[in-house]
């Protein structure tokens, strides 16, 4: 166990205090340290005793995978512009140009998406299931841990080539998925963590 590790488990005894204090010790948190992690949280969003349980981020992956069918598009339609010019002379436009533009628009779909990837964090804690995004508008969604009514890892193709995964979640008295946490490394034991944190706390004195 790492070093921050053993730090977490021991902030999550000194916070948990009163009945968490009294049950065997979480599991090590998978993702990012909790220092680290709540700097990132907007003030008060943790509740008074509340217990973080895990905390994390996307994938570094996600910044291209998550819109991987633009930067191929770009790439591609650059591609045949300076494939037909150098083949037909149409005179149109030059081919330097063209990679140029191409570059440019690469380059904005990555920034959005470093932005929109600083912007996501996934939090369980012993009482509530927590996703925060977006940079410019932040979008906080939030459910205790007693409406979950369904979970769900989703596993496509592109995410198990690179060994992520995304969980969603489902409260009750909906029938669709409310929230996600996309691209997620580890998918398969973050999921198992999951389930069993809900599980074990969704009912008072988390029996």
């Amino acid at each position: 166990m790492s070093a921050w590790e053993r730090e977490h488990v021991k902030s999550e005894g000194e916070r948990g205090g009163g009945g968490c204090a009294q049950q065997e010790a979480p599991e090590p948190v998978i993702g990012l340290p909790v220092g680290e992690a709540e700097a990132l949280l907007p003030q008060k969003l943790l509740q008074g005793g509340e217990v973080v349980v895990l905390i994390l981020k996307p994938s570094l992956w996600f910044i291209v995978l998550s819109r991987l069918g633009w930067l191929v598009t770009i790439a591609a339609i650059a591609g045949v512009l300076v494939w037909l010019e150098r083949r037909y002379l149409l005179g149109w436009y030059r081919p330097h140009e063209v990679v140029t533009l191409a570059m440019a628009g690469i380059t904005g779909v990555l920034v959005m998406q470093t932005l929109d990837w600083i912007s996501r964090i996934f939090v369980l804690t012993d009482r509530r299931v927590l996703r925060q995004r977006g940079f410019f508008r932040p979008f906080i969604f939030e459910a205790p841990l007693h409406r979950i009514q369904h979970t769900q890892l989703l596993l496509s193709i592109r995410e198990r080539l690179f060994g992520l995964g995304t969980i969603s979640f489902t409260t009750a008295g909906t029938g669709f998925a409310e929230a996600y946490w996309v691209m997620v490394n580890d998918p398969l034991e973050v999921h198992r963590r999951v389930v069993q944190v809900i599980h074990r706390y969704r009912r008072p004195g988390g029996d």
